[in-house]
Protein backbone atom coordinates (compact mmCIF):
# COMPACT_ATOMS: atom_id res chain seq x y z
CA UNK A 1 0.00 0.00 0.00
CA UNK A 2 1.15 3.51 -1.19
CA UNK A 3 -0.25 6.29 0.78
CA UNK A 4 -1.49 9.05 -0.68
CA UNK A 5 -1.11 12.16 1.30
CA UNK A 6 -3.99 14.96 1.14
CA UNK A 7 -3.29 18.79 1.49
CA UNK A 8 -5.63 20.31 4.54
CA UNK A 9 -4.78 23.68 3.46
CA UNK A 10 -6.65 22.79 0.11
CA UNK A 11 -10.48 24.40 -0.21
CA UNK A 12 -13.17 24.61 -2.21
CA UNK A 13 -14.14 27.84 -3.63
CA UNK A 14 -17.52 29.24 -2.28
CA UNK A 15 -17.95 32.49 -4.32
CA UNK A 16 -20.60 35.29 -3.38
CA UNK A 17 -21.38 37.97 -3.80
CA UNK A 18 -23.50 40.47 -1.29
CA UNK A 19 -25.71 43.43 -1.79
CA UNK A 20 -24.64 46.38 0.81
CA UNK A 21 -27.22 49.02 1.74
CA UNK A 22 -25.65 52.02 -0.68
CA UNK A 23 -26.85 49.59 -3.70
CA UNK A 24 -22.84 48.29 -4.28
CA UNK A 25 -22.88 44.55 -5.00
CA UNK A 26 -19.40 43.63 -3.30
CA UNK A 27 -17.54 40.51 -3.88
CA UNK A 28 -15.70 37.91 -1.61
CA UNK A 29 -12.26 36.92 -1.50
CA UNK A 30 -12.95 33.63 -2.98
CA UNK A 31 -15.47 35.43 -6.18
CA UNK A 32 -12.82 37.42 -7.18
CA UNK A 33 -10.54 34.83 -7.60
CA UNK A 34 -13.38 32.27 -9.49
CA UNK A 35 -14.12 35.36 -11.48
CA UNK A 36 -10.28 36.57 -12.26
CA UNK A 37 -11.98 40.23 -11.56
CA UNK A 38 -8.66 42.07 -11.50
CA UNK A 39 -8.83 41.28 -15.92
CA UNK A 40 -12.40 41.66 -16.35
CA UNK A 41 -13.41 45.46 -16.23
CA UNK A 42 -16.78 45.32 -16.91
CA UNK A 43 -20.03 43.29 -17.34
CA UNK A 44 -23.26 43.35 -19.23
CA UNK A 45 -26.41 42.27 -17.44
CA UNK A 46 -29.32 40.04 -18.26
CA UNK A 47 -31.64 38.18 -16.36
CA UNK A 48 -33.19 34.32 -16.45
CA UNK A 49 -35.18 32.03 -14.69
CA UNK A 50 -33.45 29.00 -13.41
CA UNK A 51 -34.53 25.30 -13.77
CA UNK A 52 -35.56 25.44 -10.22
CA UNK A 53 -37.78 28.79 -10.14
CA UNK A 54 -35.31 30.62 -9.14
CA UNK A 55 -34.56 34.32 -9.94
CA UNK A 56 -31.28 34.15 -11.99
CA UNK A 57 -28.63 37.27 -12.84
CA UNK A 58 -25.92 36.96 -15.23
CA UNK A 59 -23.26 38.69 -15.56
CA UNK A 60 -21.76 38.46 -19.36
CA UNK A 61 -18.34 39.64 -20.38
CA UNK A 62 -18.80 43.24 -21.60
CA UNK A 63 -17.00 41.86 -24.75
CA UNK A 64 -19.60 40.51 -26.18
CA UNK A 65 -21.14 44.01 -27.05
CA UNK A 66 -18.94 43.73 -30.39
CA UNK A 67 -21.50 40.76 -31.65
CA UNK A 68 -24.62 41.20 -29.26
CA UNK A 69 -26.43 44.85 -29.55
CA UNK A 70 -26.46 45.59 -25.01
CA UNK A 71 -27.20 48.02 -22.76
CA UNK A 72 -23.92 50.19 -21.49
CA UNK A 73 -21.76 47.28 -19.22
CA UNK A 74 -21.26 48.38 -15.46
CA UNK A 75 -17.69 48.56 -14.39
CA UNK A 76 -15.59 46.50 -11.78
CA UNK A 77 -14.25 48.63 -9.25
CA UNK A 78 -11.79 48.26 -6.39
CA UNK A 79 -11.35 49.48 -2.57
CA UNK A 80 -8.18 48.02 -1.54
CA UNK A 81 -8.84 44.21 -1.75
CA UNK A 82 -12.21 44.74 -2.64
CA UNK A 83 -13.89 44.17 -5.47
CA UNK A 84 -17.83 45.58 -6.39
CA UNK A 85 -19.72 46.98 -8.62
CA UNK A 86 -22.55 49.61 -8.39
CA UNK A 87 -25.55 47.72 -8.73
CA UNK A 88 -28.38 49.68 -6.97
CA UNK A 89 -29.84 51.06 -10.72
CA UNK A 90 -30.00 47.36 -11.70
CA UNK A 91 -31.46 46.18 -7.91
CA UNK A 92 -34.48 49.05 -8.67
CA UNK A 93 -35.48 47.40 -12.18
CA UNK A 94 -35.95 44.35 -10.45
CA UNK A 95 -37.36 45.57 -7.87
CA UNK A 96 -35.12 44.28 -5.55
CA UNK A 97 -35.64 45.08 -1.76
CA UNK A 98 -32.13 45.11 -0.57
CA UNK A 99 -32.99 48.13 2.18
CA UNK A 100 -34.79 45.69 4.24
CA UNK A 101 -33.41 42.76 3.58
CA UNK A 102 -30.00 40.95 3.25
CA UNK A 103 -29.25 39.33 -0.38
CA UNK A 104 -26.39 37.32 -1.14
CA UNK A 105 -25.83 35.43 -4.35
CA UNK A 106 -24.29 32.42 -4.83
CA UNK A 107 -22.07 32.51 -7.81
CA UNK A 108 -21.31 29.86 -10.75
CA UNK A 109 -19.62 30.06 -13.99
CA UNK A 110 -20.92 29.09 -17.23
CA UNK A 111 -20.41 30.12 -21.43
CA UNK A 112 -22.64 31.83 -23.05
CA UNK A 113 -21.68 32.79 -27.07
CA UNK A 114 -18.04 31.86 -26.73
CA UNK A 115 -17.94 34.92 -23.44
CA UNK A 116 -17.54 34.40 -19.58
CA UNK A 117 -20.88 34.47 -17.64
CA UNK A 118 -21.16 34.55 -14.14
CA UNK A 119 -24.51 33.24 -13.10
CA UNK A 120 -25.74 34.47 -9.56
CA UNK A 121 -28.53 32.78 -7.70
CA UNK A 122 -30.07 34.86 -4.77
CA UNK A 123 -29.67 32.57 -1.88
CA UNK A 124 -32.29 31.92 0.53
CA UNK A 125 -32.09 33.70 3.55
CA UNK A 126 -32.98 31.75 6.94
Amino acid sequence: MKPKFIDPTVRRLKPSARVHVSGKLGFNSDAALFMNLKDTPSYVVATSDSEQGKFRILLIDSKISDIVDTPPPITVAKAGKYYYVHFINILHQLNIDFIGNKITFDIERTNYEGYDTYILTKREQQ
